[in-house]
């Protein structure tokens, strides 16, 4: 076995098989966040180095701004209860804004994320709406995907949420998206991991018919290419919010205030309000592919200052799972798929596979990306804001 080689900075390692290391043994992660940093850019996103309230509220003007006159809306939120989604939603209260809030259910909701939902919209006393996905459709899809063995099961969910959020903006002549996706928690992402977007419908179509029940997918609605890469963007405008890049961000301290404020409820995992995530990520990659999703997350929270490396490396040397927990998660997962435990077992021994051993559209989403980008600068269209 090939000896793992780690960054003397942050907590990546060669299990990421496009990192790569200077002289110093510094990562392409943490050389890149500097130059990134210094020069005010990450790919499109502005680097907020000082004065983060009167960036902040220039970025609160700008929602309001944007704001459709058809609508009564200022911006759609999608809520998971986990912390970055509802610390969003808090923020947006605490600025007036006033947002449609919106959660998808796709099956697997834990107890505490119900709870925080809850607590959160309670407090805000915004608009809320859930849209519970069949559950049929999605069983069937997650089966087909486990037998896949491919390295990214969470194409089902992820697909199903964005197609979701999108319609309901179109629904409400919502012009602007708020999602909770940041830098300082998020900023590392080893795309060899899984080697694709989990937007690609050639791929999750491909899988489906290869893999799955055989019936027809009547209700669970497939985000088209042409409505990601054309529509919205060009046609229906709709326009990509992050407002946490544009404060201090601090994950522990987001935690502790809205704790006390309204009483949410830390759940111990990143993406743990998703039963079917939590187990995805804490026991189904590292040990099919020996990827720990706690490395890119806490890598981020170094470079941003969150924590020290020590820190991370503490946290890292703690068990990906309690033992009964595990087991407990593991018979619930099961049977809520239908599938015996044993069966479950020979699943994390199929080959390894990618995004990229099943057709794909990965060169013509890189291909429409590029040319997209290069259309909304030439007409001065933004999908993201940024200042």
């Amino acid at each position: 076995m090939m000896e793992i080689k780690s960054c003397t900075n942050c907590l990546m390692d060669t299990t990421d098989s496009a990192i790569s290391f200077n002289e110093n043994g510094v990562c392409n992660y943490c050389t890149d966040y500097e130059i990134s940093y210094a020069n005010g850019y990450f790919g499109n996103q502005v680097v907020v180095k000082e004065d983060y309230s009167y960036q902040f509220n220039k970025l609160i003007e700008t929602v309001k701004r944007y704001k459709s006159s058809r609508s009564k809306y200022d911006c759609l939120i999608g809520i998971s209860g986990g912390v970055d989604s509802c610390y969003v939603v808090y923020l947006m209260k605490k600025h007036k804004i006033n947002p449609l809030i919106l959660h998808i259910d796709t099956g697997w909701n834990s107890e505490l994320a119900v709870s925080n939902i809850q607590k959160t919209v309670e407090y805000s006393g915004f608009d809320f709406f859930t849209e519970i996905v069949d559950w049929d459709e999605m069983k069937a899809l997650q089966n087909a995907y486990l037998k896949s063995g491919i390295s990214n099961q969470d194409v089902p969910q992820d697909q199903i949420i964005f197609k979701t959020l999108y319609d309901y903006a179109r629904k409400y002549k919502i012009s602007t998206f708020v999602t909770g996706s940041n830098i300082a928690t998020e900023y590392v992402n080893p795309k060899s991991w899984h080697r694709g977007s989990a937007l690609d419908t050639r791929s999750l179509k491909y899988i489906y018919k290869t893999y799955g029940s055989g019936k027809k997918l009547r209700k669970y609605k497939l985000m088209s290419f042409i409505e990601y890469y054309i529509l919205i963007p060009f046609i229906y405008r709709i326009r990509t919010v992050r407002p946490l890049n544009y404060i201090n961000y601090d994950r522990n301290e987001a935690i502790k205030t809205m704790s006390n404020e309204f009483g949410w409820t830390n759940y111990g995992y990143k993406h743990g309000e998703s039963l079917f995530t939590k187990l995805f990520q804490n026991y189904y990659l590292p040990k099919r592919y020996g990827f720990d999703k706690r490395k890119p997350h806490l890598s981020s929270m170094i470079l941003s200052g969150q924590i020290t490396r020590e820190e991370a490396l503490s946290v890292l040397n703690e068990d990906l799972y309690d033992k009964g927990e595990l087991q407990k998660d593991i018979k619930y997962f099961c049977k809520k798929l239908g599938i015996k435990q044993d069966d479950f077992e020979d699943l994390l021994n199929l080959p390894l596979k990618y995004h990229d051993d099943f057709p794909n559209n990965t060169k013509l989403i890189v291909y429409i990306t590029k040319l997209k980008n290069l259309l909304l600068n030439r007409f001065n269209i933004r999908i993201t804001v940024n200042q």
